[in-house]
């Protein structure tokens, strides 16, 4: 693992976690607060607006599955960049093939991740975003 990706936030980063799947909401969770990072999570789409809207200060980062029930992940990002437009994004996804199939018209500071992925792998992706 690389130092950026071990070590935590200089400043405390605000992340908002949208994904349905309790398992991997609960990994993504754990890794990101042993790392110092702030959580707002939330399992589906509509919750993460919500979390988001009703959230003053800022958020560096949102994780976001693909396919979520009701408003998917690009979705949300869409909305929230309209008011976030220096929105860091990782969209995870276990259907997706690659990097280059996200989501239409969303490029800069967006990365892709596959599930399954490890923490460190998570991680290490969280790191590579915030290096953009």
């Amino acid at each position: 693992m690389n130092a950026e990706a071990s070590s935590a936030p200089s400043s405390p980063r605000t992340v908002l976690v949208v994904e349905d799947e309790g398992p991997i909401r609960t990994i993504i969770t754990l890794a990101l607060e042993a790392k110092g990072y702030r959580l707002l999570v939330a399992a589906d789409g509509a919750e993460g607006i919500q979390r988001a809207q009703q959230h003053a200060g800022p958020i560096d980062l949102v994780i976001t599955d693909v396919l979520l029930p009701g408003i998917s992940g690009s979705d949300v990002v869409r909305e929230l960049l309209k008011s976030r437009p220096d929105l860091h994004v990782i969209y995870l996804s276990g259907y997706l093939g690659n990097e280059h199939e996200l989501p239409a018209g969303q490029t800069g500071k967006m990365r892709f991740l596959s599930k399954p992925f490890t923490p460190r792998q998570l991680l290490e992706a969280v790191a590579a975003v915030f290096a953009t």
